[in-house]
């Protein structure tokens, strides 16, 4: 599994041979996601899926970071990013 990460970096590990799941951050850019399921799809990934437990981004110092880049996605924005590919579609966290 890959989660962030240009295209070039799954193209890298997709060559190796690997059968790779790229793993999509729930971007507040609906249109980034679907850009990187189509990716995924277009480049040999085996399943595409969204790392819904990302929405902050992460904490510093008690404080939640990147909330200007992820979202909490609700389940039709979900369900909309799943109908972007015929790929298995893998929801991942808590």
């Amino acid at each position: 599994m890959l989660g962030i990460g240009g295209s070039e970096m799954l193209q890298q590990s997709i060559d190796t041979g690997t059968p790779i799941v790229k793993m999509v951050k729930p971007y507040r850019d609906a249109e980034l996601i679907y850009q990187k399921v189509r990716d995924a799809n277009a480049r040999g990934c085996i399943a595409v899926g969204m790392d819904i437990d990302h929405f902050y981004g992460g904490f510093r110092d008690g404080r939640a970071r990147l909330t200007e880049t992820f979202s909490p996605k609700r389940s039709g924005e979900i369900v909309q990013a799943i109908s972007a590919t015929k790929l298995p579609f893998i929801i991942k966290g808590c």
